[in-house]
């Protein structure tokens, strides 16, 4: 009788976390049947681990509790998911060996964040987490209201340094600098503290991340900074470039922004185009 009710609670609770976790799955799939034309198939769970069941008939096999959270590695182009305590616990039938991480990419742009998120609301459900909902649609409104603000910005991006910086782009939690070069910055937004003036500079402005920590991380340098900077050899209108951040920063975070400066930054970088069109 003992050894029924045993397994009738492991029965239950095995049942539990399935109804849990199904509808993320789903979900999950469903974004899966399209990306990089479904090159990565169908994910299924089942005794514990997590198979990727590729189109070609090969497949990855992970134990669930091995995994840590997904990331983006490379925003709009790779996310990653890492084995816990940097252990080989991801087996692919492609190569007939085990490896330190799961990883999806396509050639083309994607919205990264969208499926870092899926893949986090999906181990979270399955280990019995709570899953905050309104995060996405929280994301979708924030970047909405900051559209206007982050237009006004590239647009003065645009003939600053000779357009060095190149252009800004809010993806997801994150800001992202693309540098026409192909080298890019990436913060996320909630890290980062106000824009000022260099101390005793009219040639730089700055943005700290908060708490003095290393939250933007380069390209270029390959590893994390304390701050992002925007700077040029010639003196300008510093004034001018805190309060286009600054107004994207409020506005990403629900602040309220004047429309007159908005309309007077306008008429600014109409002239500073047309002056350099002359030049």
């Amino acid at each position: 009788m003992k050894k029924y009710l045993l397994a009738l609670l492991i029965s239950l609770t095995t049942l539990s976390y399935g109804q849990n976790y199904m509808p993320y799955l789903n979900k999950l799939n469903a974004y899966l049947q399209t990306f990089d034309n479904g090159y990565y198939g169908s994910l299924q769970i089942k005794d514990g681990y997590l198979i990727d069941n590729f189109k070609s008939g090969k497949y990855t096999k992970t134990p669930i509790k091995e995994l840590t959270y997904a990331t983006e590695e490379t925003v709009g182009s790779k996310i990653i998911i890492n084995c816990k305590s940097n252990s080989d616990c991801v087996y692919s039938t492609y190569t007939d060996s085990y490896h330190k991480q799961l990883s999806f990419s396509q050639s083309t742009n994607f919205n990264s964040a969208e499926l870092t998120t899926l893949f986090n609301n999906l181990l979270d459900s399955y280990n019995g987490k709570s899953i905050t909902t309104s995060t996405s649609a929280t994301t979708t409104s924030n970047t909405g209201n900051s559209k206007d603000a982050l237009k006004q910005l590239n647009d003065y991006l645009k003939t600053f340094d000779n357009g060095y910086y190149g252009y800004l782009e809010i993806n997801g939690d994150y800001i992202v600098d693309r540098f026409p070069s192909g080298k890019y910055t990436k913060t996320p937004i909630k890290d980062l503290g106000f824009a000022t003036v260099a101390e005793s500079e009219s040639k730089k402005v700055i943005i700290n991340c908060k708490n003095g920590k290393e939250c933007v991380f380069s390209t270029y340098t390959d590893s994390y900074h304390n701050q992002l900077s925007f700077s040029q050899s010639t003196d300008f209108n510093t004034t001018e470039l805190i309060t286009l951040l600054n107004n994207l920063l409020d506005s990403y975070n629900g602040k309220s922004i004047s429309n007159n400066k908005i309309e007077d930054r306008d008429a600014k970088a109409k002239e500073r185009i047309n002056s350099s069109n002359k030049n």
